[in-house]
């Protein structure tokens, strides 16, 4: 169990995976709010969001403040875009999606149907913003909960032949989460509006240098999915270099677990 995400502390606070549950369920609760809007940027790591804190900061309208979170190991899309869902249990799937509460969280579609349990939606940032006033008005109507998905950074910087635009998709994504904010407060009269990641990123340029590469066996025991930044597998062995955890989440009966090079290796 010490090797299980839910002994796995680093930062105070609150982890990926409680985020529903405090930062938009308790307000609904309490009857102070509405309707909450969820805006989850795709690898939006602190450092950016500080940024996009300081330019929201200028209209004084908005009420402002930034914190951290700590992320799901290993920070991959597949399993933050779940941990951010309402949720009481999630398990990994066939085809390795993850499942929250028995559904399938992959696409706009997947989450829909999950935010459906909570009176909420899903949507793509870009297809709101083009919505006419009445008719986003109208999509939002009923809905306590809309989840805004928004890709800026993550779509230019992981991949090989455009990563090296990473910081101008960084400053690209911060104005374009103005937009949406903009959107969600002027457009919809949004009053409480959440800005979040499902993972961060870590930038370095270049072809990694062979002393920052951890040496592992061509093929391990179990293996289920291998990156350069981890390896999911089924009852996976420890090895040097490599910080060994289990991704029981909320599944006692699972045995899936995943290998992360220490530091910044690969």
């Amino acid at each position: 169990d010490c090797h299980s995400l839910n002994y796995w502390t680093i930062l105070p606070g609150y982890k990926q995976q409680d985020f529903f549950q405090r930062y938009v369920k308790a307000p609904l609760d309490s009857g102070e709010l509405r309707r909450v809007y969820v805006i989850v940027s795709d690898a939006l790591r602190y450092e950016t969001a500080m940024e996009l804190h300081d330019h929201l900061a200028a209209n004084n309208r908005l009420k402002l403040d930034c914190s951290a979170m700590q992320s799901m190991l290993p920070s991959i899309t597949r399993l933050g875009m779940a941990a951010l869902l309402p949720h009481r249990t999630l398990s990994w799937g066939v085809s390795q999606n993850l499942m929250v509460d028995g559904l399938n969280s992959h696409g706009l579609d997947g989450r829909s149907k999950i935010l459906e349990t909570v009176n909420g939606i899903a949507v793509d940032g870009s297809e709101l913003i083009a919505m006419k006033r009445e008719a986003a008005r109208a999509f939002v109507k009923d809905k306590s909960v809309v989840y805004i998905y928004h890709d800026k950074i993550d779509a230019i910087g992981d991949k090989q032949s455009s990563e090296e635009h990473t910081f101008s998709a960084c400053r690209d994504a911060i104005k374009e989460i103005e937009g949406i904010v903009s959107y969600v407060v002027n457009t919809l009269q949004g009053s409480r509006i959440i800005i979040t990641a499902d993972h961060g990123f870590i930038y370095i340029p270049g072809d990694p240098q062979e002393s920052m590469k951890t040496a592992i066996p061509a093929a391990i025991p179990g293996t289920l999915e291998t990156k350069k930044r981890y390896i999911i597998g089924r009852q996976l062995a420890e090895y040097p270099g490599a910080i060994r955890g289990s991704l029981r989440l909320d599944d006692p009966a699972s045995d899936v677990g995943f290998l992360v090079p220490r530091g910044i290796q690969r």
